[in-house]
Parts: C-alpha cells; sequence; structure tokens
C-alpha cells in the first residue's frame, strides 16, 4: 500500500487485532479487506454508513495517535516497522533487491492459476530501492 502511496498505519494495541485492514475515504465510504477470519481465500466490502464510517475513523485516529510506521515518507515509516519488529533494515532490503531483480516466479508458485506473482515482484523491487546503502 505504502508503495502505492497509500499511508499505512499499524498499531501494536491488541484490542485491534479483530479488526480488519481498511482504507477511509473520509465522509465518504470505507474499503474493507481481510484474508483471515473468513472462510474464502480473501473478502473485502464497502459501506458507507454513516456509524461505520466514525467507528472507523475512531480506529484510525487512535491507530495514528498510538501507531509504530511514523515519518514523513514510506521508507522512514517502513523502517520504523522493521524497527518495531527487530528486523534487520539493511538485509531486508538488499534481498528485497535482490529478489527483485531475479523474479520470484521460479521460486513461488501459486495454486490458482487466477494468482500471479508480479505484485510480489513489484513490491520487492519498491523495498529494495528504498535501501540508502546501495
Amino acid at each position: 500500500m505504502e508503495m502505492y502511496g497509500i499511508r499505512v498505519q499499524v498499531t501494536a494495541r491488541p484490542e485491534y487485532s479483530t479488526v480488519d485492514g481498511f482504507v477511509l475515504v473520509p465522509g465518504q465510504r470505507a474499503i474493507v479487506a481481510t484474508w483471515v477470519r473468513t472462510e474464502a481465500l480473501w473478502r473485502a466490502d464497502t459501506t458507507t454508513a454513516r456509524a461505520d464510517l466514525r467507528s472507523y475513523h475512531e480506529a484510525l485516529r487512535e491507530a495514528t495517535d498510538q501507531g509504530l510506521m511514523i515519518g514523513p515518507d514510506p521508507e522512514t515509516r517502513l523502517r520504523a516497522l522493521a524497527g518495531y519488529l527487530d528486523l534487520d533494515w539493511r538485509w531486508i532490503t538488499s534481498r528485497c533487491r535482490d529478489l527483485g531483480d531475479c523474479g520470484v516466479s521460479s521460486l513461488v508458485r501459486p495454486r490458482s492459476r487466477l494468482i500471479s506473482v508480479e505484485a510480489l515482484d513489484q513490491v520487492l523491487r519498491f523495498l529494495g530501492c528504498l535501501a540508502a546503502d546501495r
């Protein structure tokens, strides 16, 4: 999502573990998506109900106030998340760059012919380009 200019908010507050991922278009609608807690491969929906929008807005405000991904740009925010998860940023970006350069189609084969790994290659190249030490 950060790759497409959508700013992500992540919180470690356990009470939000049951809230599905969502994108909020303030005052208009929320797009809700999940691949957990569903029998299907994934589920996506939209809502325009005012009560739902208020709930999502409140969740977003709280996640922003106590967010783990703080910073003015995607690299800073993703570095903060990697730091919280105790992941080596330099190794991650280097490995992503290498995998993005060669592609992962020889390593990963989706079970469904309706799914491709092209987006995964794009994400790997994006993360690899964020590396300050090339």
